[in-house]
């Protein structure tokens, strides 16, 4: 059984005046068109554009989900050189692992301390790797 919040309640969550509150409520009753401002709002953008749109929330949470588990995946099949490798390569970052920015061979060579040759044949390998796995043949 829930009631309609006293115009006190509003004002003190909304921290507005009496005058504002009888404006924001009338213009609650007006038909407006989504491009419109809201007056007395907190931003100067169309209300369209504060309303998130669900499907592309659900796309991205879907995208999310299916690279989180080509990740464990990809994870569970190389080494843990060969995934940090792979992770500094294409500019991943997982668990602590890997490089927000694609790193260089140079780079990943210097701090492995070998050079960009071995750094490239790691790479090379784990690729291979994954390409051959079973795990992957979803993604064929």
């Amino acid at each position: 059984n829930q009631t309609e919040p006293s115009d006190q309640q509003y004002l003190d969550y909304l921290h507005i005046t009496k005058e504002n509150l009888k404006d924001v409520k009338k213009s609650l009753l007006e038909i407006r068109s989504l491009d419109a401002i809201l007056p007395y709002a907190d931003f100067d953008e169309p209300m369209i554009e504060q309303i998130s749109d669900s499907e592309i929330l659900e796309d991205e949470l879907i995208k999310n989900i299916n690279e989180e588990i080509f990740w464990k995946k990809v994870r569970s099949i190389l080494s843990q050189r060969q995934f940090d490798i792979i992770l500094k390569r294409y500019g991943k970052k997982i668990d602590n692992m890997g490089s927000d920015c694609i790193e260089t061979l140079k780079e990943i060579a210097e701090e492995y301390n070998i050079t960009d040759k071995m750094v490239h044949n790691i790479e090379k390998r784990a690729i291979k790797q994954l390409v051959n796995s079973k795990k992957f043949d979803d993604y064929r």
